[in-house]
């Protein structure tokens, strides 16, 4: 988007420059004076020779005021803009770029740590029903156990849907730029 605005803005800084140079233009006329309505063929020999006219003339402004100065100026200005705001949209998408990546390492680590915890929950399940039958655990810690456990598996399930978005929106979000990038 970038490239398409200034290679614009430089189409108008040449134009505004080229509008400051001398003009040479031909010209030419013929005048058609002869006509009759009852003889058409008449008409076109009643035409004289100094009905042609041919010219050539040169106009250029010596002065207008500043006019194409300040125009200039007015388009070297707005091209600095673009550039400006080129480099703010890309240090945007960079700082949002990394903070997506830095958000998906950490969902990363922490699917890593809670699937080590639900391994470790569900042998803790098996070890609490172990003890359950021979009658050395209670049924509340038992349940209490499995309630860990459920909320473990949500809790890593929550964490794996929420590192495919962020993965998906970080892919969109570059997709985006490719598709508007001029080439």
């Amino acid at each position: 988007m970038r490239v398409y605005y200034e290679n614009t803005v430089y189409a108008e800084i040449s134009l505004n420059q080229r509008t400051q140079f001398p003009v040479i233009s031909l010209y030419s006329n013929y005048y058609l004076y002869g006509s009759d309505r009852n003889k058409a063929y008449d008409a076109l020999n009643d035409i004289r020779p100094n009905s042609w006219n041919a010219g050539v003339s040169l106009r250029w402004s010596l002065f207008e005021g500043f006019k194409y100065n300040s125009e200039a100026a007015r388009l070297h200005f707005e091209l600095d803009r673009l550039r400006e705001e080129y480099a703010l949209a890309q240090r945007e998408f960079d700082a949002q770029t990394q903070t997506k990546l830095q958000h998906l390492e950490r969902l990363s680590m922490l699917t890593k740590n809670d699937t080590e915890a639900l391994q470790e929950t569900r042998k803790k399940i098996i070890m609490t029903q172990r003890l359950r039958v021979q009658g050395e655990a209670d049924a509340v810690s038992e349940v209490t156990v499995k309630l860990e456990g459920l909320e473990r598996e949500l809790t890593l399930e929550s964490e794996t849907i929420q590192h495919a978005y962020e993965a998906e929106a970080l892919k969109l979000q570059h997709r985006g730029v490719e598709e508007c990038t001029p080439r």
